[in-house]
């Protein structure tokens, strides 16, 4: 049989291959670094503006849970449900009771309404309906071997962009701010916070001294009060309290802010009421803002919006809750780690806003304000 003869390619004979020179080699790679450079950006924006929306979609939730809780009960929950004197030193009110050192939050009371009936039910259960002598870190609310409410994470309670963990750990010098003894002994070793948080109103209680504060119109003028409409006595009200119903927001939904996000990772615990709300002003400000006819002038007051430590003054304080123990005070005011410190604001009517740290004080205490007669708009 003849031999198959393999046909050589034309020109192929002698032809040396080779490959990229160094100089060829470092221009690709740099070509490469820069594409990476000018993308990179791009990526990130495309994966902050994701993380963001996931906020959004979240506080959304949570204001869902609010009007089918304020359609079942005819109110919202209040910010803390039972007399917030009880559970901190504000001014000259003395000091917290032992056997009331703190009220169940807000978010308590909607657990039914974001599909955690279960927890909402054990807690409703072990603490005699949410009654009085009942508190958030009482142990009997462990129940069934389980670990105690205070330390079960709710991811629709963490804001995807927030940087740190959604636990703080309750030890000699954490950031956990709590009285130091809730049962007499050590509170549980890893608390679970939340980023979302009840907007109470223009300031706090600690900030306006004296028993005028709430005449002044200052105090307890948001959304989302610390004190319902029906505290009388602390010792003999029936517990829990809520809070307001939707007339009591005259100066309409869509204008009134009902929750606020915070990077504040210390003072959030999401099972108690005097950690999980924030007011407008900081509490460091130099003074406060006065209410003209239906203009706030501002003077030398700041907002609490976006603010917290700085390398300059890492001790700046946001909110101080008076005689919680030692560490008694929030950093943060309403903030987050969004691009920009943008904070996401939800209203009464369940719509939202991105507010910029810089907005006008002015407008800012008029929209977390439900009754003074503005009529400001963040959009």
């Amino acid at each position: 049989m003849p031999k198959l003869m393999r046909r050589s390619q034309p020109g192929s004979a002698g032809r040396k291959f080779r490959g990229f020179t160094l100089v060829e080699l470092l221009v690709v790679i740099a070509i490469i670094g820069v594409l990476v450079g000018l993308l990179l950006p791009a990526i990130q924006a495309a994966r902050e503006s994701a993380r963001r929306t996931s906020c959004g979609n979240k506080m959304r939730q949570l204001l869902v849970g609010l009007t089918r809780s304020h359609d079942t009960a005819r109110r919202f929950p209040a910010a803390i449900d039972r007399y917030p004197a009880k559970a901190v030193t504000f001014a000259t009110n003395g000091g917290p009771a032992s056997a009331q050192p703190g009220g169940f939050s807000w978010i308590v009371h909607i657990l039914a309404y974001l599909e955690e009936s279960t927890l909402h039910s054990g807690i409703f259960t072990a603490s005699g309906r949410l009654g009085r002598g009942a508190y958030p870190f009482m142990p009997t609310l462990a129940i069934n071997n389980l670990p105690h409410p205070c330390q079960t994470q709710l991811p629709l309670l963490h804001c995807p962009s927030y940087a740190g963990q959604p636990i703080v750990t309750a030890a000699a010098g954490s950031a956990f701010h709590s009285i130091g003894s809730y049962d007499g002994s050590t509170p549980y070793p890893t608390i679970a916070i939340t980023h979302y948080k009840a907007m109470a109103g223009v300031a706090s209680q600690g900030k306006v001294a004296g028993a005028s504060k709430e005449a002044a119109g200052i105090t307890d003028n948001g959304g989302m009060p610390l004190k319902g409409p029906k505290t009388v006595d602390p010792d003999s009200d029936d517990l829990p309290y809520l809070g307001l119903d939707m007339d009591a927001i005259r100066d309409g939904t869509s204008t009134t802010i009902l929750l606020t996000e915070s990077k504040e990772g210390g003072n959030s615990a999401w099972i108690d009421g005097m950690q999980a709300f924030v007011v407008a002003l900081a509490d460091d400000s130099p003074a406060l803002p006065t209410l003209d006819g239906k203009t706030w002038t501002v003077g030398s007051s700041v907002s609490a919006l976006g603010y917290g430590p700085t390398a300059a003054a890492p001790t700046r304080t946001s909110l101080n809750l008076g005689n919680r123990g030692t560490r008694g005070n929030s950093a943060w005011g309403p903030s987050s780690d969004h691009a920009g410190g943008m904070v996401t604001t939800g209203y009464g009517d369940g719509h939202l806003t991105n507010l910029a740290p810089d907005i006008d004080p002015a407008v800012y205490f008029g929209l977390v304000t439900r009754a003074s007669g503005e009529t400001f708009n963040a959009e």
